[in-house]
């Protein structure tokens, strides 16, 4: 088993790469940051990747084929620009889910969402059903999963 991970620098990737490597399991870090705290783990192999860049990531995924896919590349702080946003969210995410999906060795994708696409609605219940409609608001990161979903 080699799990991929976009994101692996951030909060949920860093916790789940942490996990599976102690576990022995082979894990290919995608970021655009490298987290100083992978350094030494010979279950983590870093590689400076923004999703954004489809040719990197086809490159990528070709020579190390991983068996599994975890995408968590998001921006949860907004830049303050919905184009750049849009580009790494909803654009990043296209290019992983293909890339993933012409890898023969992938087995397995894991799309992370957030319940921010269902939107904070005084209606909600506490618990939502998967099947209940996106209803994002005007959060960027909500309409950007909402976006990714639909796709």
């Amino acid at each position: 088993m080699k799990i991929l991970i976009t994101g692996s620098s951030g909060y949920v990737g860093y916790i789940l790469a942490k996990y599976f490597s102690e576990k022995g399991v082979q894990i290919i870090g995608l970021s655009r940051k490298e987290n100083p705290a992978w350094k030494g783990n010979k279950n983590f192999k870093f590689y400076s990747c923004d999703v954004t860049d489809k040719k990197n990531l086809e490159k990528i995924f070709s020579k190390e084929k991983p068996t599994h896919v975890i995408h968590l590349a998001y921006l949860m702080e907004p830049l303050h620009d919905v184009k750049k946003e849009y580009e790494i969210d909803v654009i990043g995410s296209m290019n992983t889910i293909e890339i993933a999906n012409k890898t023969k060795s992938v087995k397995q994708f894991i799309l992370f969402s957030s319940a921010s696409a269902y939107g904070a609605w005084p209606e909600n219940k506490l618990w939502i059903k998967e099947y209940q409609p996106l209803r994002p608001r005007d959060y960027r990161y909500g309409i950007n999963k909402k976006k990714v979903e639909e796709a």
